[in-house]
């Protein structure tokens, strides 16, 4: 299990690179927790390539939430089949489960949350990544 979290006021399209993940990690869950970020707020959460310094490119920005409203703190919601996965794809490598490939591409990746409606408030975002590690 890996855990993040991030205290922050985000603003429209702001991307928060959460954790590390390998494009063969196998997924068994991700929980959300958040505190209430105010009047506004939305995220979706998804997967970047790492980069050489955290900045690659986006692979699936929503695969796992997409406009995940932020007004009223959520406690340990699972979202791993919340958007473009059903629960039938649970355990899968990421890299399989992304859409995005045929093949594992053996990278490192990042689990970000991306802000598509700016919080009035400092909000407290955790994500936690329960998996079995990919070679």
């Amino acid at each position: 299990m890996r855990r993040a979290e991030v205290t922050q006021d985000l603003g429209d399209n702001d991307v928060v690179r959460m954790m590390p993940v390998r494009s063969s990690d196998r997924v068994l869950a991700l929980f959300l927790t958040c505190t209430a970020s105010g009047a506004a707020g939305a995220i979706d959460v998804g997967l970047y390539r790492a980069g050489n310094a955290h900045d690659g490119t986006v692979i699936q920005k929503n695969i796992f939430a997409n406009g995940q409203v932020t007004t009223t703190a959520l406690n340990r919601v699972d979202i791993f089949g919340g958007h473009l996965l059903s629960g039938t794809k649970r355990g899968w490598e990421l890299w399989r489960a992304s859409f995005a490939y045929s093949a594992d591409p053996r990278e490192d990746w990042n689990l970000t949350v991306d802000c598509n409606a700016a919080t009035t408030d400092a909000t407290t975002i955790v994500l936690e990544y329960i998996y079995t590690a990919g070679d």
